[in-house]
């Protein structure tokens, strides 16, 4: 349907002229959470740290936490596996602030 109806595309179009993706390096699903990692434990991805559905959660928090479900969701799609350090540098917040909001997510992330 997306692709055959030009209203559907044109909407399409106008979403992803607008949204502010961002590469980011981080750890790949299947390493190890602990000990050592080198350079063939890392990926890069790119995640959608802004779009415009974003403003229609509500307040500050509420969108925030929106964002922490979409990044989630992407870079285990892209086979990685953020921490909460790597959200925070994305967001612009602290690590305090994601592990609070992923709390509140009822989601725990080192």
């Amino acid at each position: 349907f997306r692709e055959r109806h030009p209203l559907a595309r044109q909407i399409l179009a106008a979403r992803t002229e607008h949204c502010q993706r961002q590469p980011a390096r981080l750890v790949r699903l299947e390493t190890p959470l602990s000990g050592p990692r080198n350079d063939g434990d890392f990926i890069d991805i790119v995640w959608t740290i802004n779009a415009p559905e974003d403003l229609l959660a509500g307040n500050k928090s509420a969108q925030r936490q929106q964002v922490l479900q979409r990044l989630l969701r992407e870079a285990e799609s892209q086979s990685a596996r953020p921490t909460a350090a790597d959200l925070a540098d994305a967001l612009g917040v602290s690590r305090r602030t994601v592990l609070r909001d992923l709390k509140e997510l009822s989601l725990n992330l080192a």
